[in-house]
Parts: C-alpha cells; structure tokens; sequence
C-alpha cells in the first residue's frame, strides 16, 4: 500500500513538473492579406485599368508575416524590384563604419586629406570644383544640408549656356542623345555642376535634398576604402548581414533584374507602360541603384537600427539624430528618415517602383510596403496611401 501510494506520488509529481506546451504562435497572414487587398481595391477606385501591386513584409515581436495585393500565389518576399533612395541608408551606414575604424572624420570638410593619406576626399581637379566646396563636410552630406544642386531630380537652369539647359540631364543624355546605355560617373555629374556653378544655398544654412550628394559619398567611400563602391557594400554590410537577395549594379548596361522579379509601371489617365527595364543604375550610384527584396530590405532596417548590423550603437545613434526638414522626409538625419509613430527607415522612387521601409525601436516592428506602379497623376496621393497602409498593419498588431 505505501510502495502503491508512493509510486503514485511521484507520477502525480513528474506530471506536475512537466511543462506545459505553449500555445502556437497566431498567424496575422489573413489579417494582413485582407486588408492589403481592401487598400488595393480603395486605391484603384474610379480608376480604369489598374497595374502593378502592392506587397507588404512585418516583422514584430509575434513573428514574421507577408502578404501582396493583386499578385498571383507565387509571388512571395525573395521577389527581386528596386529599392531605389533605401540605398541612401547603406551610403550612410558605409561611411559610419568607415568612421568607427578611423578612416573618415564625418566633420571634414570634402576638401581635406584623407586620414593617413595625402589624398583628399574629392579630387584636387577642375571636374570636382563644385561651389563651397571647402565648406562641404562629409555630415552635410548625409544630411542633405551641403547645397549640392541634384542633377538627378531637377532640370538644369534655363540660364545655362549648354544644350541640356532646362532639362534634366539624364533625360537629355537618354532621350535626347539617345544613348539609353551611357554610363553616368561621378566626373561627369561633378563637372556639369562645377562649369556652371550650380548650388542651392551654402552649406549648413537649409535642407534640400539631394541625390548627386550621395554619389559624391559614393566616390568617397571608393577614395577611402580602395574599392568599387557596390565591393564595398557588398564585403561590409551585405555578406555579414546575410543578404544574401541584395545587389548594387552601376553600369549603364546591368539594367535587368534577377529572378524572380515583379514588373514596374507607369500609369496616367487609365494608360498604363512597363517601366521594369527603365532605370539606369549608373546614374544613382551610392543613392538609388539597389535591386533587393522584401526579405533582405527588411532584415536589413531592423539590423541596422538594432545595432546589430557591425555599426556600433554610437554610430546608429547619430545616424538616427534627426532634424526637421519642413518637406517631404519631414525628419531626416544621416541616411535616416524619421516618420513618427512609424519609426526610422527611407522611402524609395524609381521608374514604377514605390518603396516604404522603417523600423520602430519602440515596439520592434519593421516593415517593408513595396508598390510596383507609378500613379503619375499623384505620386505623394500613393505614397500617403502606402503610410495608411503601415498605419492599418500597425492595428492589426494592436500597435494603435
């Protein structure tokens, strides 16, 4: 009788001490996909003939979900399209980490010497007299605060005496040279701006944003390190960070995507073109020439902003110390745009492909909104509409 009730003891004990399973994870992938279909369908109304699609990536504390919008089963977060300016967060991740080992001071001026070199950060050369330059620091840069006059966005001065005056010079090179294939370089956009002296304002005195100023990064972190900036990025942050999905082509001639991919388009009036092939990454390196996915874009934003992606917390922290800007990117620090209650991260634009990336310390939610069509008609109308898009994800998690 006692062996019996001792026995018995001690399977009610073992019981006791076992541990109870944990309820499996809940699976927001419905929620997510329905709501992502409910904002396409909002989106498109009273418009005829839409294109593209929307995909979405989450990444929270209760897992990892994805969903897309008027895209077939297959199309999933290895889907290759161009990030375009979330390159800009790489530029400026390139250059901290250069910082860290003492290779850059971000508080030169472009025309001092490199650390340990006889050799400044921009070439001693005609091309690269570009105006203020000795007040030009590597920080105003990554701030947009240098006054760099940005070939990529606007046209070139009427007042110009050149036969690309009042055009944008890529398109004149593209449309009116017809030279589809032309390899853009640093000289070239450096030289247009020198010759004709074309400036914003003076360094540290406004924002205006400006994506030749991140190409003159570019150069400098080639001057820097002694490689091509894509081998650069490539060896520092992307291989460690496993991404493995992410690339930076600069050759007017790399033009493609790899596979798998989603198509890009323009769309004006119910008139839609394919714009999948348009983009020239020569003429956006170092600030918009990177071909990525959902997986990668979004690993990437979270590692970065954790500090776990080989920048010290030091180095995130300045990044992320940001300052307004009364435009668009309303907070912009180096390389960072602060958008409140959605966290840091960047947006990206290029021919048909939208992209809104962020990462929120707060509740360690990141996201990645990708739109792989240009409504031309308002281009900020489908950007605000990705941000209620993040807002609506956000609820769903019970963030807001």
């Amino acid at each position: 009788m006692c062996l019996i009730s001792i026995s018995l003891m001690g399977i009610l004990l073992t019981q006791s001490c076992k541990k109870k399973s944990d309820p499996p994870p809940y699976d927001y992938t419905p929620e997510l996909q329905t709501m992502l279909n409910t904002k396409w369908s909002e989106f498109w109304v009273g418009k005829e003939n839409p294109v593209g699609g929307f995909m979405m990536k989450v990444s929270s504390p209760m897992g990892d979900f994805f969903a897309s919008a008027n895209y077939n089963d297959s199309v999933n977060q290895h889907f290759h399209f161009r990030g375009a300016s979330t390159t800009k967060t790489f530029t400026a991740a390139a250059i901290m980490l250069l910082a860290q080992q003492g290779k850059v001071n971000i508080d030169d001026a472009v025309t001092a010497l490199i650390p340990g070199t006889n050799e400044p950060y921009l070439p001693a050369s005609p091309d690269f007299n570009i105006p203020y330059k000795n007040q030009i620091t590597l920080k105003l840069l990554l701030q947009h605060r240098a006054g760099v006059f940005d070939l990529v966005n606007d046209p070139v001065p009427d007042t110009v005496n050149a036969p690309y005056h009042g055009q944008n010079y890529i398109d004149y090179v593209r449309d009116t040279l017809g030279d589809m294939l032309h390899t853009f370089t640093y000289e070239e956009f450096a030289s247009i701006i020198s010759k004709h002296h074309l400036t914003y304002f003076s360094p540290g005195s406004a924002y205006h944003y400006s994506d030749i100023g991140y190409n003159l990064l570019g150069l400098v972190i080639e001057r820097v390190s002694g490689m091509a900036f894509e081998a650069y990025v490539k060896q520092h942050l992307l291989d460690p960070n496993g991404l493995n999905e992410t690339s930076f082509p600069s050759l007017g001639t790399t033009y493609w995507l790899p596979d798998p991919f989603v198509k890009s388009y323009f769309w004006y009036q119910g008139q839609s073109i394919e714009t999948t092939f348009w983009s020239n990454p020569s003429s956006h390196v170092a600030e918009g020439n990177i071909i990525t996915t959902n997986y990668d874009l979004n690993l990437w934003i979270k590692k970065l902003i954790r500090g776990e992606a080989g920048l010290s917390r030091s180095s995130v922290d300045e990044m992320m110390d940001v300052l307004e800007t009364f435009e668009s990117h309303q907070y912009y620090g180096l390389g960072l745009v602060y958008t409140p209650g959605l966290g840091y991260g960047h947006n990206g634009a290029t021919a048909g492909y939208l992209t809104v990336m962020r990462y929120n310390p707060e509740n360690q939610v990141s996201f990645t909104i990708i739109a792989s069509f240009w409504y031309y008609q308002d281009l900020y109308e489908e950007v605000y509409h990705l941000y209620d898009i993040a807002h609506e994800a956000y609820k769903i998690f019970g963030y807001e």
